[in-house]
C-alpha cells in the first residue's frame, strides 16, 4: 500500500509545462482555493444591476448660429411679430404723442437688436395702427347705441323704427367705417411711400425707414379721430334739428382732419434738411382731405 501511495504521488508530481492546478500541489498555496475569495451562493444567482446610461447634454444653439441664418422673409409671421412687441409704457407715450400739438419722433422709435446687420435698429410698431383704427371704428357705434338706449328707450320710453331696420343701417355704416379707416391707414401709405422715395427733396431713412414706419405714423395719427367720431356721432343725432349743430359737425371734422394731417406731416418731414412742401406732400394732403370728406358724407 505504501508503494502504491508513493507511485501516486510521483505520478502527480509530473510537470506537464502547463499552467494549472498541478503546479500548486506542493507546499505552495493555491490561489484558486483562497478562503477570502469565496463568493456566496446567494449572490451568484442575483444579476448585477447595470449602471445607468449617461444622458447626453442638450445642445444649445449659440447666438452666432442664429445670426448666420439671415433675416426672416417678409412672408413669414415671425418677421411681422417684431412690429407688435411693445410694452404699456411705450404705447402710452406714443398715444400721448399722437394727440400732442408738438409731436416728436423720439416716442415713435423702439431701439433694439432687430436686424442682423444693425446693432441698434429702430422700428415703429403696427400694434397701434391696428387697435387705434379698430377703436375709431367702434367709437361711433358705442356712442350711437348708448344714446339710443338712454334717450329713446330709458328716458322717452319709445323706439324709433323697428329693430331690424336699425341693425341693418348700423351694419351698413360699420362696413363703410371699416373700409374707409382701414383702407386709408393700411392702403394709402403704400402709395404715399412710393411718392416720397421718388421725391428728390425727401431723404429716406432720416425718420422713416420703410413703409411699415409710415403705416405706424398713419395709425397713431388716427388717435384724434376717436374723440372726434364720438362727438360727431352725438351731434349727428340732432343734426336735422338745428343748423348750428351742422356747423359744429363741420368744425369738429375740420379739427380732426387738421390735427391728424399735422401729425403725419411732422413725422414724415422730421429730420429733413429743408422743411418745405413738395409735390408728394401735396398729394398726401389731397388723400387726407378726401378721406375726411368720406367720413362726413358716408359715415355721418
Amino acid at each position: 500500500m505504501a508503494t502504491t501511495h508513493s507511485d501516486n504521488n510521483s505520478f502527480l508530481n509530473i510537470d506537464d509545462d502547463l499552467e494549472g492546478v498541478d503546479d500548486f500541489l506542493g507546499d505552495e498555496p493555491n490561489p484558486f482555493e483562497d478562503p477570502n475569495n469565496v463568493i456566496a451562493s446567494d449572490d451568484v444567482s442575483k444579476p448585477t444591476p447595470a449602471a445607468p446610461a449617461a444622458t447626453p447634454a442638450p445642445v444649445i444653439a449659440s447666438d452666432d448660429a442664429n445670426t448666420k441664418q439671415g433675416k426672416l422673409g417678409p412672408g413669414l409671421l415671425n418677421y411681422y411679430s417684431r412690429f407688435f412687441q411693445l410694452d404699456t409704457h411705450e404705447l402710452q407715450e406714443r398715444l400721448v404723442n399722437g394727440i400732442s400739438f408738438r409731436p416728436t419722433m423720439d416716442p415713435m422709435k423702439k431701439v433694439g437688436d432687430l436686424e442682423d446687420d444693425s446693432e441698434s435698429a429702430a422700428v415703429m410698431d403696427l400694434y397701434g395702427s391696428v387697435w387705434i383704427t379698430a377703436s375709431v371704428v367702434m367709437s361711433r357705434f358705442i356712442v350711437v347705441g348708448g344714446l339710443q338706449l338712454v334717450i329713446n328707450e330709458l328716458v322717452q320710453g319709445k323706439k324709433l323704427g323697428s329693430v331690424e331696420e336699425m341693425r341693418k343701417s348700423e351694419f351698413i355704416n360699420l362696413i363703410h367705417s371699416i373700409w374707409i379707416f382701414f383702407g386709408y391707414t393700411f392702403g394709402v401709405p403704400f402709395v404715399s411711400w412710393q411718392l416720397l422715395i421718388r421725391d428728390g427733396s425727401w431723404k429716406k431713412g432720416v425718420a422713416l425707414g420703410d413703409v411699415h414706419d409710415l403705416i405706424s405714423v398713419y395709425g397713431y395719427g388716427n388717435v384724434v379721430w376717436v374723440p372726434v367720431c364720438m362727438i360727431m356721432a352725438g351731434l349727428d343725432r340732432y343734426g336735422s334739428v338745428s343748423g348750428v349743430i351742422r356747423i359744429l359737425e363741420w368744425v369738429t371734422l375740420c379739427f380732426g382732419m387738421c390735427k391728424s394731417g399735422f401729425f403725419i406731416y411732422k413725422m414724415v418731414n422730421f429730420g429733413q434738411e429743408e422743411s418745405k412742401v413738395s409735390v408728394s406732400l401735396i398729394v398726401m394732403f389731397c388723400f387726407h382731405v378726401v378721406f375726411s370728406l368720406l367720413i362726413k358724407f358716408i359715415i355721418f
